[in-house]
C-alpha cells in the first residue's frame, strides 16, 4: 500500500489541540480514522465527508453497556446473558434482536456515547495522535453527532494563555463558511465580531481595526467562531498540509472500494490490548475518579477556594501528577457540556467554574509555572502577616471580611473581564458590588460586564450611573460610562457626561481630548 506511509499524519495535542483537528477535519471534508491517546487511555474517531459518525475508546466507563445501565436501560441479569457484553456492536445487535431495546433507543445510547468520548478528549491536558484518511468504519456506522455546540463550549471554557498561543499572526484571515450552524445561541461579543464579515476575508489586524475590543476578547472570539464552524481560517499552523488535502481524500475513496470492512471487534481487542500497562498511572486515575463530589460541592469548592491548589482540591507543594490527575478527574465530572438540561444561571456558574478550572491548572501544570504562582501565594500570605501584625485585621470584624471577599471577587472578575469572559466575569463582580456596594471601582466594571449583555442594558447603565455618582472626578470611571452611551449610539449623552466633567475638573485634558474626538464624528442620536 504505497500511499499509506505519507498519507498518514502524526502528532501531539500540545502542537495540534484535538479540538482543532476535530475543525480541520471537518472543513477539509476529510474521511478516516482519528486515533488519539493520552497515557493508558485510547479512543478512535471515525469521519465521513468531514462529519464525526462513529467512536471507541478503551475507558470501560463510557462502553455501551455501563451507558445502559446508568440509564436504568438493563440490568445485571440481562448483560449476564450475552458473554461478549464489552463489544458495543454485537452487544447493540443482540438486544435489538431480543426485542429488549429498539434501534431508534440504541442509535440514541450511541449518539450519546459518541459525545461523551469527544467530551473525555477535549478535557485531556495532552495526548498524542494519528490521522489515517485509508480506514473508516463500517458504513451503517453513522450517526448524527452534533459537534458545534461542543467545540463552542470548550473555546469558551479554555484559558486565555491558550488561545492566545493558538494565533500565528495578526495576518491570518478568516471568513465566513457556506454553511453555518442554525441552532447555537452566540454570545453577544461573539455575534459583534461575526457581524463585522460582510462576505470578504478579514485579517485579525483588520479585525483590531474595525472594533474597539480588548485583544483577548476579540481572538476569543474568533477562535470560538471558527471551532463553531462560523467562520473559516487561513494562514494559521494547520496539521493537514494543504497540497495533500486532495490524495487524502482521494485515498479514502480507494479505500472504500477494495479494502474488507473494518470489523468493530477487531478495533475494540486493539484498545483494551495492553491496558494492564503502566499499573502506576491506572491506579492513580482511578483513585481520582472514585474521589467524586456532588455539582453542588464542586461549585462551592471553586468560588471559594482560596487559591488554585484549593481548587483543584489537593495539598499546596503537589507534584506534577498529583495536579494532573486531580485536573483530570474534575474537567471529565463537570465538563459544562453535561448540564445543558441545568437551568441558565447554573449553567453560566458552571461554564465559569471550567473556566476558573482551566487557569488552576495552566497556572500549576508546569515547574516554572508552580513556581511562580508559589512564590505569589508566599508574597500575599507575607502581606497578611504584615498586616495582622499592625493589628489591622486581628479582630475578624464582619465588615473586614466582607471588604475582603468583596476584593478577590473584584480580582477574580477584572481578569476574566479582560479575557473576554464578560458572564464568568458579572457573576464574580456581582458579588464585588454585593459585598461592598460603596466602591465606585467595583460599581463600574460590574456596569462594564452587564453592558457585553444586551438584555442587560438598563441594569449596566443603572451601575455605572451608582459609579459616577460615587466617584464623580474618577475620569477613568466617567469615560467607562462614556463609553457605554457610545456604544448604544447615544452621543449626545456621552457628550453631556464629558461636559459635567469637565465642571468638575476643568484641567482635565483626557476629558477635553475625549470630548473633542466624539465632537469630530458624526452625530448618531
Amino acid at each position: 500500500m504505497p500511499d499509506r506511509p505519507s498519507l498518514t499524519h502524526r502528532g501531539n495535542f500540545t502542537s495540534y489541540p484535538f479540538a482543532e483537528l476535530m475543525v480541520e477535519i471537518h472543513q477539509t471534508g476529510l474521511s478516516g480514522s482519528l486515533r488519539a491517546s493520552f497515557e493508558n487511555r485510547k479512543a478512535i474517531f471515525y469521519f465521513r465527508g468531514g462529519r464525526v459518525v462513529y467512536a471507541v475508546t478503551n475507558s470501560k466507563s463510557l462502553k455501551l453497556f455501563n451507558l445502559l445501565l446508568k440509564r436504568k436501560k438493563i440490568d445485571g441479569a440481562t448483560i449476564a446473558k450475552f458473554p461478549e457484553f464489552t463489544n458495543d456492536v454485537a452487544f447493540a445487535a443482540w438486544l435489538v434482536s431480543e426485542n429488549r431495546l429498539s434501534k431508534e433507543e440504541i442509535d440514541s445510547i450511541f449518539v450519546e456515547q459518541v459525545e461523551e468520548i469527544l467530551i473525555e478528549v477535549l478535557t485531556w491536558p495532552d495526548g498524542q495522535w494519528e490521522f489515517d484518511p485509508t480506514v473508516r468504519a463500517r458504513s451503517e456506522l453513522d450517526f448524527p453527532i452534533f459537534t458545534s455546540g461542543l467545540l463552542i463550549d470548550y473555546g469558551r471554557c479554555a484559558s486565555t494563555e491558550t488561545i492566545m498561543a493558538r494565533f500565528k499572526s495578526v495576518e491570518e484571515s478568516f471568513a465566513l463558511t457556506e454553511d453555518p450552524p442554525s441552532n447555537v445561541t452566540l454570545l453577544m461579543n461573539e455575534s459583534f465580531v461575526l457581524g463585522m464579515f460582510e462576505g470578504l476575508p478579514l485579517k485579525i489586524a483588520d479585525l483590531r481595526m474595525r472594533s474597539a475590543m480588548p485583544e483577548a476578547e476579540l481572538l476569543r472570539s474568533l477562535y470560538v467562531l471558527w471551532l463553531g464552524g462560523f467562520l473559516m481560517r487561513s494562514g494559521w499552523n494547520a496539521a493537514f498540509p494543504a497540497n495533500k488535502i486532495g490524495a487524502m481524500r482521494t485515498a479514502t475513496l480507494v479505500k472504500t472500494k477494495h479494502a474488507a470492512p473494518i470489523t468493530i471487534h477487531h478495533l475494540t481487542t486493539e484498545l483494551e490490548e495492553n491496558q494492564a500497562d503502566s499499573q502506576e498511572t491506572s491506579a492513580r486515575i482511578l483513585e481520582a475518579e472514585e474521589n467524586t463530589i456532588t455539582l453542588d460541592e464542586y461549585l462551592a469548592r471553586v468560588e471559594n477556594a482560596e487559591n488554585y491548589y484549593a481548587l483543584l482540591g489537593i495539598k499546596i507543594g503537589a507534584d506534577e501528577k498529583s495536579i494532573k490527575d486531580a485536573y483530570f478527574s474534575l474537567a471529565k465530572q463537570f465538563h459544562p457540556d453535561r448540564f445543558h438540561r441545568e437551568s441558565p444561571e447554573q449553567v453560566k456558574r458552571i461554564q465559569a467554574a471550567f473556566t476558573a478550572l482551566a487557569h488552576a491548572y495552566e497556572s500549576l501544570k508546569t515547574k516554572e509555572a508552580r513556581s511562580a504562582y508559589d512564590l505569589k501565594l508566599r508574597r500575599d500570605e507575607e502581606a497578611k502577616e504584615l498586616l495582622k501584625s499592625s493589628g489591622q485585621n486581628t479582630s475578624a470584624k464582619p465588615q473586614d471580611r466582607q471588604a475582603e471577599e468583596a476584593l478577590q471577587n473584584f480580582q477574580q472578575g477584572l481578569l476574566l473581564l479582560n479575557e473576554g469572559d464578560d458572564e464568568a466575569a458579572t457573576i464574580h463582580l456581582a458579588r464585588a458590588v454585593h459585598f461592598s456596594p460603596q466602591n465606585a471601582l467595583f460599581q463600574a466594571h460590574y456596569g462594564k460586564a452587564l453592558s457585553y449583555d444586551p438584555r442587560q442594558r438598563h441594569k449596566a447603565e443603572s451601575a455605572l450611573q451608582t459609579a459616577v455618582r460615587l466617584d464623580p472626578k474618577n475620569f477613568k470611571i466617567r469615560a467607562m460610562l462614556v463609553e457605554f452611551f457610545l456604544s448604544n449610539n447615544m452621543q449626545k449623552r456621552a457628550e453631556g457626561e464629558l461636559n459635567r466633567f469637565l465642571d468638575l475638573v476643568p484641567a482635565s485634558l483626557e476629558a477635553r481630548a475625549m470630548l473633542e474626538k466624539i465632537k469630530k464624528q458624526p452625530a448618531r442620536n
